[in-house]
């Protein structure tokens, strides 16, 4: 008799050979025998789903391990790229305003730029005019004293004095005339070079004529004509109403010298120095000129 509970007997049942070819090898469990392959094959495939169940459970505790930063700092990642997007707009609109401001800033300057040149422009033609009725207004109270001084019987630019008005021709600038051209002025303004017949007559008219300073004048160009040379007899002077000149008193001093020999006309000039005021002077030289005209 064997008994149940032998192991060696147990061992022997379970794994035993069949002797013939191509037998199969059996495990016995309990009182059911099984091939040993194919529950090789299942608890295989068994061990490979555990596997791949213990794989895909990793993962995802893995995934959700990394996962889970990234998702708690994504808001705040995306409120700082909003304020940041914030900023940006807003100092692009205070760019574009800026812009905006200073733009209009500019035309604003331009404007009041171009107003003031405007400006500037009508006040000059304001001063020209202002300064044109200046001078026509002292023009007009220059003629005005004339005609009053004169009770109304010389033109304007000419002064009273005894019986007869005189005008002072005064030269342009540098330029004057010669003793030829200012006879053919005086004449054509209806008069003649002045003639002082009397001393006393020379007298008042030097009180009308202007004055320079003793050694401020240039011999040259000083002093203005009158209707007195010597053409007619060197030496001998005579006005050109054929009348000689009959006082002597008022010749400058060393006059007449007919300095170079070729000095036959006469000027007046006046001068702080008293009466004297006659001298001699070549008739082409240029100077201002003194017309005298009767009065009828």
């Amino acid at each position: 008799m064997v008994s149940k509970n032998d192991p060696s007997q147990f061992h022997r049942s379970s794994y035993h050979h069949m002797g013939d070819k191509g037998s199969t090898r059996m495990v016995r469990v309990g009182s059911r025998s099984f091939p040993v392959y194919p529950l090789v094959i299942v608890c295989l495939v068994l061990l490979n789903i555990i596997l791949s169940l213990a794989a895909v459970v990793v993962g995802i505790n893995c995934g959700s391990i990394t996962d889970f930063p990234q998702n708690d700092l994504m808001p705040q990642v995306l409120k700082t790229e909003v304020e940041q997007l914030q900023r940006a707009t807003s100092e692009t609109a205070h760019d574009r305003q800026a812009q905006e401001d200073f733009v209009k800033e500019h035309m604003s300057n331009q404007q009041i730029k171009l107003q003031l040149q405007s400006n500037k422009t009508y006040n000059d033609e304001l001063q020209k005019q202002l300064e044109l009725l200046q001078a026509e207004r002292a023009a007009l109270q220059s003629n005005t004293s004339d005609i009053v001084e004169s009770c109304g019987l010389c033109m304007p630019g000419w002064f009273l004095s005894n019986t007869s008005c005189y005008f002072y021709g005064k030269r342009q600038s540098t330029i004057g005339k010669n003793w030829t051209t200012s006879r053919e002025d005086c004449i054509n303004r209806g008069a003649d070079l002045a003639v002082f017949d009397t001393a006393e007559e020379h007298i008042m008219v030097f009180e009308h004529l202007p004055k320079v300073k003793w050694g401020t004048y240039l011999w040259g160009i000083g002093g203005a004509w009158i209707g007195l040379t010597d053409h007619q007899r060197e030496g001998t002077w005579m006005w050109i109403n054929n009348v000689t000149l009959n006082y002597t008193g008022f010749w400058m001093g060393g006059e007449p010298n007919n300095y170079g020999s070729g000095e036959h006309c006469v000027g007046v000039m006046i001068t702080d120095k008293g009466l004297k005021s006659l001298f001699d002077a070549r008739c082409e030289s240029q100077r201002e000129w003194l017309c005298e005209k009767k009065l009828s």
